[in-house]
């Protein structure tokens, strides 16, 4: 009689108590993934916007050096891939988002998504077309 009465011990998880579970997190998955690719791709345009502010400071800086007869360069007109060079930058930056490239507008370097305003340059365009104007054209 002692047998019977006798508890036995459950180990383990029942099916419905592992199918709640699973549900869950599947909740919690669809809710984060968004909120996290969201980030990401805020994050990838403030990377963006800083490096064109970077580049904008380092050609200026170069230019500077240029008109102070500071530094000497050997491209004439000088060119930005150089200008960044200079500055201590390897190169032009690849924008992280997609379509996007640097231009001139108004004398400003910035990130833009094939708008029609300013022309995207390149490592080869003259660092005082940059600089001066919304028509920044590479060098041919």
């Amino acid at each position: 009689m002692q047998n019977v009465l006798k508890k036995t011990n459950k180990k383990g998880f029942t099916l419905v108590e592992l199918v709640i579970v699973i549900a869950i997190l599947a909740i919690l998955a669809a809710i984060a993934i968004p909120t996290v690719s969201s980030v990401i791709d805020t994050a990838n345009l403030n990377v963006d916007k800083a490096n064109a502010q970077t580049v904008e400071l380092a050609i200026k800086s170069a230019q500077a050096e240029v008109t102070a007869k500071i530094w000497t360069p050997t491209t004439t007109p000088l060119q930005v891939g150089e200008a960044l060079t200079h500055e201590g930058i390897t190169g032009l930056p690849t924008p992280r988002i997609t379509g996007s490239s640097y231009r001139s507008i108004n004398g400003k370097v910035s990130l833009s998504n094939n708008k029609p305003e300013g022309k995207p340059f390149t490592s080869t365009s003259d660092v005082a077309t940059v600089l001066s104007n919304t028509d920044a054209e590479p060098a041919s």
